[in-house]
């Protein structure tokens, strides 16, 4: 039986609250404190559930609709899996990443592993060359969409802008327009709507010229219209000539959230 976080509530039946095995966690032991400092968290950072199979890209910061907290949005594949046995080996992982770091788990991080909660792990976050730090925990998802948020822990510093654009809105995608995005392998990249399929649902994005508009760990990366900057598609896969999106308007519908941040 699955536990539920108390972080808003499930807005769609096929939405998944996520948690590890309880009892999974170990912790590190050293002086430093797991604290923030140093460089943000923005889009096109990499970001996993520590396995470096899904390791992938944070696609945009997000707000949770009933709360208002600031959450990650990326695909399900980079910060989970269905197999328990990789579930706890990529926890110990992620541990052991930190600990080697230099850092140490606050109270609230270890009991929240403790309790079952899935720990969204980033490499480049904290500044110095050490940084290894636990910054969100999985929150809801939805596995038709390969879609998840993921809360971001008290104090975590971030810039939602993306390619130094704030992106508050989010618009249909348009057969024939130009998008881009920023992934964690191949930064910002440019393609074409080539098809947008509706019943999938599904936005085809074809390459502009010889470049591949993404690689693996581009995964979690998110389409922002060229000429309006608003978000457009959440990019789940690719290969050597198309790149694979899920219309952004349906993620937003299924994990109750946000671009833009809500007035309080």
């Amino acid at each position: 039986m699955l536990r539920r976080i108390p972080v808003g509530r499930m807005k769609h039946r096929s939405v998944i609250q996520g948690k590890f095995p309880a009892g999974a966690i170990m912790r590190a032991e050293n002086t430093k404190s797991h604290n923030y400092d140093g460089t943000v968290l923005k889009p096109g950072m990499e970001i996993s559930c520590a396995s470096n199979a899904s390791s992938g890209t944070l696609g945009a910061i997000v707000y949770d609709n009933s709360s208002g907290k600031p959450m990650i949005l990326t695909n399900y594949h980079v910060v989970s899996t269905d197999d328990p046995e990789e579930e706890s080996n990529n926890l110990k992982l992620i541990l052991q990443r930190v600990k080697h770091a230099g850092w140490a788990l606050d109270e609230e991080v270890a009991g929240r592993i403790d309790a079952g909660e899935k720990p969204v792990f980033c490499t480049k976050y904290g500044g110095g060359l050490k940084s290894a730090k636990i910054v969100a925990f999985v929150t809801r998802y939805d596995k038709t969409l390969d879609a998840a948020v993921c809360q971001l822990l008290k104090g975590v510093k971030f810039d939602p802008d993306i390619n130094y654009q704030p992106v508050t809105r989010t618009t249909t995608p348009v057969q024939g327009k130009n998008v881009y995005k920023v992934g964690k392998v191949t930064g910002q990249t440019s393609g074409k709507i080539k098809q947008v399929d509706n019943s999938t649902p599904v936005i085809i994005i074809e390459k502009i010229g010889r470049a591949k508009v993404a690689e693996q760990g581009d995964s979690g990366a998110v389409f922002i219209d060229s000429e309006t900057d608003k978000a457009v598609g959440l990019l789940f896969k690719g290969d050597d000539q198309y790149t694979y999106a899920r219309p952004i308007s349906r993620v937003e519908s299924a994990l109750g959230i946000s671009f833009k941040k809500p007035q309080t």
